[in-house]
């Protein structure tokens, strides 16, 4: 009875895994390349900032190393 559950739970987290994969881009850069960094910006209406009028991309930053494979080494241009 345990193996049976252990398999199901084991089935259950796979379906889960890829589910919610398919949605997920897979976005690898380039040493050299050129990116824009995303800011995230919170609402405070209290100062009269709403996050609809501020840019939503910093200025361009270039690829200079990469440290894992989702976390990149980055200077501003």
């Amino acid at each position: 009875m345990r193996k049976l559950t252990n398999t199901n739970q084991l089935d259950l987290k796979s379906k889960s895994f890829a589910s919610f994969n398919k949605s997920k881009a897979n976005f690898e850069f380039q040493i050299g390349e050129k990116v824009l960094l995303r800011n995230r910006i919170v609402t405070d209406a209290s100062n009269g900032v709403t996050s609809s009028l501020i840019k939503k991309f910093a200025e361009p930053y270039l690829v200079v190393g990469k440290i894992c494979p989702v976390i990149y080494k980055l200077k501003c241009l």
